[in-house]
């Protein structure tokens, strides 16, 4: 069983305060009246702090290979992984098709220790054409 229960992240912080700062440069530098540039402002602002402090999700990987989406007060929904999921070097997408819709769950690489990362993107690389993609061979 894999538990995913992702921390806050360095990365995700960082990214977020030099996008907020550099829209809010943008904002001021742009031809505005100046009380749309403090409603603007204020608006960016109120936004930074909501994407900060949502509830956080997390994911289960049951023994049977079926997903569970864990939500803000320990409610559950069974999940289906989709193909959209995706890794990069920085973090770990995944999507999932819920009763409820569709939820992505990102997956930094400092938010999680270590072993749990490793073993969720080789369940990725494994889970997509049931064994580890051959490495790309050089033409002849």
């Amino acid at each position: 069983m894999l538990i995913l229960a992702p921390e806050r992240s360095r990365l995700y912080e960082s990214a977020l305060g030099i996008l907020a700062s550099l829209a809010c440069v943008a904002l001021w530098i742009a031809e505005l009246p100046l009380w749309a540039k403090l409603v603007l402002s204020f608006l960016l602002a109120v936004y930074g702090l909501f994407l900060r402090g949502g509830g956080r999700l997390a994911a289960r990987l049951e023994a049977a290979g079926a997903w569970r989406v864990i939500l803000p007060g320990d409610r559950s929904l069974a999940a289906e992984l989709l193909e959209s999921s995706f890794v990069s070097p920085v973090c770990v997408v995944l999507h999932f098709a819920t009763e409820q819709g569709r939820i992505a769950l990102p997956v930094f690489k400092d938010s999680v220790d270590a072993e749990t990362y490793r073993s969720l993107c080789v369940h990725l690389a494994c889970s997509r054409t049931g064994y580890p993609r051959p490495l790309p061979t050089e033409p002849r």
